[in-house]
């Protein structure tokens, strides 16, 4: 889409008004060139898209994708209890999801699966660097202030903090993978830094975390068919 010097200055001040809005301490410089690149981007993909032909298949699969995504960030909801004894989730955010037509659970499973089938490898990878993203935020956020920081590490009465996860985890055979997989802890007790030392790491390992489900997502969208223009939701 195409517009007009004046409507388009007007989009970029108010993208740009509301960036500094988001983020007070950013510069009014730099959220004006923030807020060109996010327009520029919005045009070179509307150009991009007339040059695609949509099909039913490219729908679905975009859907899918979306989907998946959804699923993985935000879980399946909450679980229920058939009276044949199955367990099934309901109620997941991404059922109220318009632009996705408000997939239904058996959707849900269907674009999930799916997606598992046609790129495992993505798959399992993808998920595997959002838990590191969430446990490097984790460890991140606890280390703003020293209380916060003392009561993860080793507070009196915690059970989950580091040192007594640590301690009764490694205790046991095979607890050091317990400790690491269902924990949502990477380092242990003897592993972790100084407060500021460690919200330094805490930081990179996020910055890592987030480059590789931004790899992942690529590639899973490119083996699933859909081509760059249509990888978002607007």
């Amino acid at each position: 889409m195409m517009f007009n010097e004046d409507f388009q200055a007007e989009m970029l001040n108010n993208i740009a008004e509301q960036l500094c809005c988001a983020y007070p301490g950013l510069d009014s410089a730099k959220a004006a060139s923030i807020a060109t690149g996010i327009l520029e981007s919005d045009e070179r993909r509307e150009a991009a898209r007339k040059t695609t032909r949509i099909t039913t298949g490219l729908i679905r699969a975009r859907q899918d994708c979306l989907i998946f995504f959804r699923l993985m960030e935000e879980g399946w909801g909450e679980t229920k209890r058939l009276p044949s004894g199955a367990i099934v989730a309901e109620n997941a955010p991404v059922s109220w999801d318009e632009r996705l037509n408000f997939p239904k659970r058996s959707r849900q499973a269907a674009a999930s699966k799916r997606v598992r089938q046609t790129c495992p490898g993505e798959a399992a990878q993808y998920k595997q660097a959002l838990r590191d993203w969430r446990e490097a935020r984790r460890r991140y956020l606890v280390t703003e202030t020293e209380e916060s920081w003392e009561w993860y590490r080793a507070g009196k009465g915690n059970r989950n903090s580091v040192a007594y996860r640590s301690k009764m985890d490694l205790n046991h055979q095979g607890g050091l993978g317990f400790f690491r997989t269902r924990r949502l802890f990477k380092y242990t007790f003897g592993e972790l830094l100084p407060r500021l030392q460690e919200r330094e790491r805490a930081n990179k390992e996020m910055r890592e975390a987030t480059a590789r489900m931004i790899e992942m997502r690529d590639l899973i969208f490119a083996r699933m068919g859909v081509p760059p223009a249509y990888r978002s939701y607007v």
